[in-house]
């Protein structure tokens, strides 16, 4: 049971910002709820409506936090059929478009108990669309049609025999707390206040905030399948995961080091007391502990550049690093925080470059090295990239270089 919620704390997503775009003929017109989960608690920092730019977003946004996108206006068709678990995406397209072909249109499938709800958008409406929200693409973690998000919520905002449900510009036809038709109109209502457990808000919200909520609970739930957003989600999740599996072990190792200090100083505290024939076996001991300590202090430097909520877990640079190798070069090592040898030997203890990653490996061609270079020195944790050492093998023929990564 710990380990499962040790494992939920580690990967869930703490802080989202869930959107709803409509595009309507007075333009674009955006409703946020910012929302943070702490362990099992979902919570709403902020809610902001009618945000008329990107630009207002971000200036509302805190810096990076990751974005839940749902779309609403002209170009989208939704469409009610009955739940078929046959049928696959182009006969369900065709459901929709009886003549559109699949490599020109996208689709969003919602599924309920009894009514299934198909969302489909052309492709390069759905790349007009976003071009208008370009500057947040990079934070995007998914991108779904339509208001339908909201049945998850259903029970908690509609009394049980209800057969109608007005949000804003959408109006719901509903039969046992499922969604059987849908309209969109252009004119908003005013919104009534509606309560979801402790949480009271504007009905205007209610779209973007079970959005969200879906998102930081990780329910299924119906999005794009956008090749540019692919595993965003779990990506994100993992990000964090990474993190936090740093700084748990982290505080285990501190502990260590600081039972190791406790008994350190425990013996020494006695060191007046004992006789002098056990003097030698305690400086000994003592000695040893001190190297103990020492090797922490490599460690320490990991916790404290990891803890830093703006820089990427060093298990993600890894991978980036990894990924981007050329078949053309061999990797030999990657040193994270590699010692300093003239500070060590100048303070007679190990000194560490905290940001600093040392490369080696071998190159079949110093254009290839050249071109690594360039991309590594682009990647988001990157300052600056030197050649510290290249010098090429006759025997192997190959170049062996030495590089050094300096992170943000």
């Amino acid at each position: 049971m710990f380990k499962e919620q040790l494992l939920s704390y580690a990967r869930h997503i703490p802080l989202l910002a869930a959107v709803e775009a409509t595009f309507a003929e007075k333009g674009l017109l955006m409703q946020l709820v910012l929302l943070k989960r702490k362990g099992n608690a979902i919570e709403v920092l902020r809610r902001e409506g009618d945000i008329p730019t990107v630009e207002k977003l971000l200036s509302i946004l805190p810096n990076g936090v990751p974005i839940a996108l749902s779309l609403n206006g002209k170009g989208i068709i939704h469409r009610f059929v009955r739940s078929v678990d046959l049928k696959d995406d182009m006969d369900l397209l065709r459901l929709v478009l009886p003549n559109a072909k699949k490599q020109d249109f996208y689709l969003q499938r919602n599924s309920q108990s009894v009514m299934e709800v198909l969302s489909v958008i052309r492709r390069d409406r759905l790349d007009e669309l976003l071009l208008h929200v370009a500057k947040i693409q990079e934070q995007l973690l998914s991108v779904s049609l339509g208001p339908f998000h909201i049945a998850s919520l259903l029970p908690a905002v509609v009394k049980e025999r209800s057969e109608l449900l007005q949000v804003a510009r959408h109006h719901f036809e509903l039969k046992e707390n499922e969604i059987i038709a849908y309209q969109w109109e252009e004119a908003e209502q005013p919104g009534r206040i509606i309560r979801i457990g402790d949480e009271e808000m504007n009905e205007r919200f209610l779209v973007a905030f079970a959005l969200g909520f879906l998102v930081l609970s990780e329910m299924p739930m119906a999005t794009l399948a956008v090749d540019s957003l692919a595993g965003r989600i779990e990506d994100k999740r993992q990000e964090w995961f990474f993190k936090r599996s740093a700084l748990l072990l982290g505080v285990f190792f501190l502990l260590i080091l600081l039972l190791n200090t406790f008994y350190f100083l425990h013996y020494n505290g006695k060191m007046a007391d004992t006789s002098l024939s056990d003097v030698s076996l305690l400086d000994k001991e003592i000695k040893q502990l001190k190297d103990v300590l020492k090797g922490q202090e490599q460690l320490v430097e990991v916790i404290n550049y990891t803890e830093r909520g703006d820089k990427e877990p060093l298990s993600y640079i890894a991978d980036q690093l990894g990924a981007s190798v050329p078949k053309y070069i061999s990797l030999d090592e990657l040193n994270f925080f590699p010692q300093d040898e003239i500070a060590s030997r100048k303070e007679r203890r190990p000194k560490y470059q905290s940001g600093l990653i040392r490369i080696t490996g071998t190159t079949e061609t110093i254009g290839a090295l050249n071109h690594w270079v360039k991309v590594i020195s682009m990647m988001s944790f990157s300052k600056e990239v030197a050649l510290v050492d290249y010098k090429y093998d006759e025997k192997q023929e190959r170049g062996v270089f030495n590089l050094k990564l300096i992170l943000r």
